[in-house]
């Protein structure tokens, strides 16, 4: 990558940030576009579909540093499920939410906020992170939709 400033000569990415890291250096084994299994599971009992969404999003997502693992299912009034995971970068901010991950997903698909039916969130007992506050937040300001949230333990 080159990057161009005015008025200054051409540099590399790696000339500016000659000592950059990855989870590599900080001795985690996994990337964040690996497939992942984190082996969470719910005290529920045939959940429905957007629960199990929720679940199989929150076993994809990449908290390495964290371990705050948590995933979203938001449900569509025409019965489309969008989902997401919890991404977290070497430091830690900013990382991408759970609840902003599906409403990318659901803005790529043309669909609009008010369209947001129901939504779901799981999440790890012990995670470090608030991901409930802010997602509940959010999807209050945008669609007035009420968020369940659910315990996931790993297995």
């Amino acid at each position: 990558l080159t990057v161009h400033i005015v008025g200054k000569t051409d540099k590399s990415l790696n000339d500016l940030l000659p000592d950059s890291f990855s989870p590599l250096n900080l001795k985690k084994g996994i990337r964040l576009l690996d497939p992942l299994d984190n082996k969470l599971r719910i005290d529920a009992e045939n959940p429905d579909q957007l629960v199990t969404e929720a679940l199989q999003a929150a076993n994809a997502s990449y908290a390495p540093y964290s371990e705050s693992l948590a995933g979203v299912a938001i449900k569509t009034k025409n019965g489309q499920i969008f989902r997401g995971n919890y991404m977290e970068n070497a430091a830690y901010n900013p990382s991408l939410l759970p609840l902003q991950a599906a409403l990318a997903n659901l803005i790529i698909a043309g669909r609009k906020f008010p369209e947001i039916e129901k939504a779901v969130l799981v999440e790890s007992k012990d995670n470090r992170f608030d991901h409930a506050g802010s997602a509940r937040r959010l999807l209050h300001s945008i669609s007035g939709c009420s968020l369940e949230v659910i315990e996931a333990s790993k297995s």
